[in-house]
């Protein structure tokens, strides 16, 4: 079964367990939340208070408690962010693919040099994507160093 991380009810705190301390803790947290709820909260409220283990996993995406420490996000958010991300690599792999064979039509002169002094097939088709990788790894750097720059001011 592996270790499971648990979260004592109303305390923030979260715990590693082995399953043999997780069935014990489980029996001291029905009287902890019985105590809780007894403490805490109007006679009419205390038979609608449910109190339940939530994996650790869970808590961010999946959790729609009253009270969190802090307000969760949606897990759709998250598939629709990524499927506009692979739509826009998508869109600009298309791009790349229609800008390299345009600029490739326009350096047919150069093309034919290269096959007259003896150039073969193979070294002109590893010269282009050579070309294309050394662009690529341009971008590449390019990119992280913006993110660099304007991640931290996107933070706050």
């Amino acid at each position: 079964m592996g270790r499971q991380i648990a979260q004592a009810p109303g305390s923030g705190i979260l715990a590693d367990l082995c399953p043999v301390n997780m069935v014990l803790l489980l029996h001291s947290w029905k009287l902890t939340s019985l105590l809780f709820i007894k403490n805490f909260y109007y006679d009419a409220e205390q038979e609608s208070i449910v109190m339940y283990v939530q994996k650790l996993t869970d808590i961010h995406l999946h959790s729609r408690l009253d009270y969190e420490i802090r307000p969760n996000s949606n897990y759709a958010y998250i598939i629709v962010l990524t499927v506009i991300a692979v739509f826009l690599l998508i869109i600009a792999a298309i791009n790349f693919m229609n800008l390299s064979t345009a600029t490739a039509g326009s350096r047919a002169r150069e093309i034919g040099i290269r096959k007259v002094t003896g150039a073969d097939r193979y070294k002109l088709i590893i010269q282009f994507i050579g070309e294309s990788l050394v662009l690529t790894l341009i971008a590449f750097i390019l990119s992280l160093l913006l993110i660099e720059v304007f991640l931290p001011s996107s933070m706050t």
